[in-house]
């Protein structure tokens, strides 16, 4: 999904663009903050 909307930026809302890099962003930083809670 995330490589179709780099392809094809114009297809979709930018509301949609930007909701989807939100939810990336949060798997993130939510994997992250698990590894250094375990380290």
């Amino acid at each position: 999904m995330t490589l179709q909307a780099a392809t094809y930026p114009r297809a979709l809302p930018v509301a949609e663009v930007r909701r989807m890099l939100r939810a990336e962003l949060e798997l993130v930083s939510r994997s992250a903050r698990a590894k250094s809670r375990k380290s």
